[in-house]
Parts: structure tokens; C-alpha cells; sequence
């Protein structure tokens, strides 16, 4: 073969690489339910305006002695002191302490919890990017909240 056949054939098999990267690429995002394609973008201060938009009486607090993290917050709907909540232990012995609380976290590494999620059972649920521990009850108006996520809330 001679140069530009060479070439010719090279380009031809990078572009149908391309496009089939592509198909399947889409293929995979429509396998994603709605919801999860929209809060793919979302940060914890996100989440909690649409669960405020949706009706629940939740705020954040840090998980640290700073300001509220992008990335892994305690939401409640009680009055209790900071410094109380951020000593409960993630254990499902322990859920009758998170009456009011959950704990959220924005999943970075796929799996990563895994191992948690096993043993947290019923206290525990996972909506598009986030992953949530605490109280039961909570945790069923959020997931609730949340199935009412739609492509029109991508903001």
C-alpha cells in the first residue's frame, strides 16, 4: 500500500472508532434514569435548595467546624446543636440518634461505599450522585423529593 491509502485507511478506521466511542457513550447516558443525568452537576448546597423547593424544612451542617462542603454535609430538620449531630456514628444500632438528621455525601468514586451501603441497609439510600445515612423516615420524604427531579430542573 502506498502512503496515502495508508493514511486514507488509518482515518477511516479512527473516525468509525469515533463514532462507535460515541453510541455508546449515549447508550450508556440513556440507561441513566432522568434524574441522575440532571444531579450529575449538582453540589450539596444544590441538593438542599431542591429539597427546600420540594417542601422539606431541612438545613445543612457542616461535617467539619467550616462552612457547609460541596461534597458531604448533615441535613436536619431539627434545632440541635452542631457539635451534637457530628457526633453520631453511622451505624444502623445507632439510627433512633438521627431522628431529624441524615447524612449526606456526593459520590466521587463509584463503589467507593459499597461496603457501607452493605451493612447500612434500610438507613441508607443512594439518588443519582449522592448517598445518604440516618433517619428512616427522612430518608423516604428525600427519596421522594428527588423522584421529582426532571431535565427542566438543570440549572
Amino acid at each position: 500500500m502506498n502512503g496515502s491509502k495508508t493514511m486514507g485507511v488509518l482515518l477511516l478506521g479512527g473516525l468509525l472508532l469515533g463514532v462507535l466511542l460515541h453510541c455508546e457513550r449515549a447508550r450508556q447516558r440513556q440507561d441513566e434514569p432522568p434524574a441522575s443525568r440532571v444531579m450529575a452537576g449538582w453540589d450539596i448546597p444544590r441538593l438542599v435548595r431542591h429539597l427546600q423547593d420540594s417542601g422539606l424544612d431541612l438545613h445543612a451542617v457542616s461535617t467539619g467546624a467550616t462552612t457547609v462542603s460541596p461534597r458531604s454535609a448533615y441535613l436536619t430538620s431539627t434545632e440541635r446543636a452542631p457539635e451534637e449531630i457530628r457526633q453520631l456514628r453511622m451505624v444502623v444500632e445507632c439510627t433512633p440518634e438521627w431522628r431529624g438528621v441524615v447524612y449526606c455525601e456526593r459520590i466521587v468514586i463509584p463503589d467507593n461505599r459499597a461496603a457501607d451501603r452493605a451493612t447500612w441497609g434500610a438507613c441508607s439510600i443512594e439518588c443519582g450522585p449522592f448517598l445518604f445515612f440516618g433517619d428512616p423516615e427522612l430518608l423516604w420524604q428525600i427519596e421522594a423529593a428527588l423522584a421529582s427531579v426532571s431535565t427542566s430542573e438543570a440549572r
